[in-house]
């Protein structure tokens, strides 16, 4: 049984080795190398081999035995799909800000087109929180383990938190190497993942 679970964990280390090794700049680089130019559809290749690493994973976890850590209840179910909801929401208010063509490599960014670096942008939810996107998929997966208390559930939700945090650092270094001073400023006044209440 323990065994299945490595399975389950090793997937999600090679997944997240393969999305951080797309990712970052010298894999890009390593791209345009190769087409001896910006190669546009660098996003669009990151989107694909991203949602394809999915698969083998939700395969993983219909496979898995189900075996629950705490008994379902009505409430458990009811507050789990309530935070999933909830994460669904925030993700949507992300791409209110952030163009969802864009972000999937449907459409040129403005990286890959001639107009120039994209400003930082601190309005509508990022004015709220840094992270939006990673705030509502965590919320979505510990709504996932609240609906459904598995150990599969678990070690994924575990995982995906874990790969987020240290994602986010890597990310946030890129940004202040991009933005400087102003993004300094930002993660001053605006938290990473989630909203100060007052």
């Amino acid at each position: 049984m323990k065994d299945t679970y490595l399975i389950l964990i090793l997937g999600w280390i090679i997944y997240f080795f393969i999305h951080s090794l797309m990712a970052s700049l010298k894999c890009k680089s390593l791209f345009n190398q190769l087409f001896k130019k910006p190669f546009k559809y660098y996003r669009l290749l990151y989107s694909i081999v991203s949602v394809i690493g999915l698969i083998p994973l939700a395969v993983l976890h219909i496979i898995l035995p189900n075996e629950l850590i705490v008994d379902q209840t009505d409430m458990g179910k009811v507050l789990g799909l309530l935070l999933a909801g909830v994460g669904v929401i925030v993700i949507k208010q992300a791409f209110r800000v952030h163009n969802l063509k864009s972000f999937l490599g449907l459409e040129p960014s403005r990286e890959t087109s001639n107009s120039g670096p994209s400003p930082l942008k601190q309005f509508g939810i990022l004015a709220r929180v840094r992270h939006p996107i990673y705030t509502g998929t965590i919320s979505i997966f510990l709504g996932l383990v609240i609906y459904q208390p598995s150990i599969t559930n678990l070690i994924s939700t575990i995982c995906v938190i874990i790969y987020i945090l240290v994602g986010i650092r890597l990310e946030e270094a890129r940004l202040i190497e991009e933005f400087g001073q102003s993004y300094i400023e930002y993660k001053k006044k605006v938290p990473m993942l989630f909203p100060k209440v007052f």
